[in-house]
């Protein structure tokens, strides 16, 4: 078994996957969210209009990806007040510029649609509202979102700055001796059990809820399967939450713990393969992959202008919706690219220049394999 090494090709699956959800998310606003729905619904089969209706369930792969994402950054990296900052300080560089450019996108549109006589607009957020919006605090503060996807963004914060704490606090529970190589048992206990307890609150959570406790089991499962997968975990622990998650799908007829479930026995099963690194990696899905947060970002706002200018153009012509619902996607794929080219793209290089950990933990026998069968990544 080979040591965690710098180099580390990517987990095309996950890349995939997570161009999945994007895709998903926008095609379920493309029905839900415009005023061209009811002419829509008059001439897309039943069956688009469900996985339409299903693709809001997105939402939850991107939390379990969430997860197992953080895990494999944090893998080695020593949870100090020195490594915390530098982490969280990569992480925003990561997010911050492409959602703080989406939302002047966003107030840039708002802005031009007022201008145009016989168009409903809504009011402009304060500069206070802008703030808040800028850092995550709306859903807290219960300030109107600028990005009404957002609020998926403010959780994802909420998700690894909870678990940075307890990374924190099993460091300090193992009185600083930290092992790359295995995760202290207070850590994965508190993980995995708060993981369990949030499926009492995931019968109906509503979107634009304010804290992580409905949605952490989809973290947390993420979290648990890549420490399963490097061996830094006892395996069955993983195979309690997913069987605990299973369960409460069946229970509670779930189509978020189904997405969910799914998300998460995909990536665990693919992984004990050893084919997260070959599985799904054709050129279109991993274009998805690379353009999936600019995406999400973008395309509601997008598809909104074009959908809303269609419909005063042609009404309810049920033909002329379908047309302009093809034009939005189209739009919202290309602009998501040049977002992701132009401004993603760069955030990350700048993240990745600082990508050096100032206090790593040393690498004893870390691996990130599963059995018999070599697993590396890069995410």
């Amino acid at each position: 078994m080979n040591p965690l090494t710098d180099k580390r090709p990517r987990y095309l699956f996950v890349d995939a996957l997570r161009g999945i959800a994007a895709v998903a998310v926008m095609f379920h606003h493309l029905l839900h969210s415009t005023v061209l729905e009811p002419a829509l619904r008059h001439i897309l089969p039943a069956v688009l209009q469900h996985v339409a209706t299903y693709g809001a369930m997105g939402v939850q792969i991107f939390f379990v990806i969430s997860g197992f994402v953080i895990a494999h950054s944090l893998a080695r990296v020593d949870p100090t007040l020195p490594a915390i900052g530098h982490f969280i300080l990569r992480r925003q560089l990561r997010l911050d510029p492409p959602y703080w450019a989406s939302i002047i996108l966003i107030l840039f549109l708002a802005g031009a649609e007022r201008m145009i006589p016989s168009l409903t607009w809504r009011p402009m957020p304060t500069p206070a509202g802008v703030f808040a919006n800028a850092f995550y605090f709306q859903n807290i503060l219960h300030i109107t979102p600028i990005s009404e996807v957002a609020w998926t963004l403010c959780l994802e914060i909420q998700f690894y700055l909870a678990f940075i704490g307890v990374l924190a606090l099993g460091r300090a529970a193992v009185r600083g001796h930290w092992r790359p190589d295995r995760v202290p048992t207070f850590v994965w206990i508190a993980v995995g059990g708060f993981g369990i307890a949030s499926l009492k609150w995931n019968l109906r959570p509503a979107i634009g809820t304010t804290w992580l406790g409905a949605y952490w089991c989809y973290f947390a499962v993420g979290v648990l399967i890549c420490w399963a997968l490097s061996h830094r975990m006892p395996r069955p622990v993983v195979d309690v939450v997913l069987a605990a998650m299973v369960a409460a799908t069946i229970w509670r007829h779930s189509p978020q713990l189904i997405a969910g479930c799914a998300t998460a026995l995909a990536i665990y099963g693919v992984g004990l393969l050893g084919r997260l690194s070959t599985w799904f990696s054709a050129r279109p899905l991993q274009w998805l992959g690379a353009i999936s947060y600019s995406l999400y970002l973008v395309h509601l706002p997008i598809l909104s202008v074009v959908m809303r200018g269609g419909y005063k153009l042609t009404h309810d012509n049920r033909v002329a919706a379908l047309g302009w619902m093809f034009l939005a996607a189209a739009l919202s794929l290309i602009a998501a690219y040049f977002f992701h080219r132009f401004i993603e793209r760069p955030s990350m290089n700048l993240a990745s220049s600082l990508s050096r950990n100032p206090q790593p933990a040393k690498v004893e026998s870390a691996t990130i394999e599963p059995p018999d069968v070599e697993m590396q990544a890069a995410l």
